[in-house]
């Protein structure tokens, strides 16, 4: 761990290598599927042995095997942003309406209450 501390090209590669090691966690999850498929491995010993594999790939590559999937807004796959409206002006409200129409909301709003329960067909 020391050499961690104190060597740059030793930290690069060994920070390359765990990663790596995600890859070859997450081939791995296929040969034990395998065996249990063959009767080799318990199911549930399988399993067990699985879930460890997916945690630890998470771990190391996050972006390629955790959990959490990032929605991107554009190419670079950059969060979609929010924007509070609440505080908006009348006229700032008309002129986003304007801009993009029924997606504005309003009497067509998605949101709004439907007391016939017919959904989109009532439009």
């Amino acid at each position: 761990m020391r050499w961690l501390q104190v060597n740059d090209a030793f930290r690069q590669q060994y920070a390359r290598a765990r990663s790596e090691q995600a890859d070859a966690d997450a081939d791995a999850i296929g040969d034990i599927a395998e065996r249990v498929l063959r009767g080799e491995v318990e199911p549930n010993a399988g399993r067990v042995a699985i879930d460890a594999l997916k945690w630890s790939a998470g771990k190391r590559k996050p972006k390629k095997y955790g959990d959490k999937l990032a929605i991107g807004g554009d190419r670079n796959m950059d969060p979609i942003s929010t924007v509070d409206l609440t505080n908006l002006s009348d006229e700032q409200l008309a002129a986003l309406k304007a801009v993009f129409g029924p997606l504005a909301g309003g009497a067509n709003d998605d949101d709004a209450p439907d007391s016939a329960g017919r959904g989109s067909e009532a439009s």
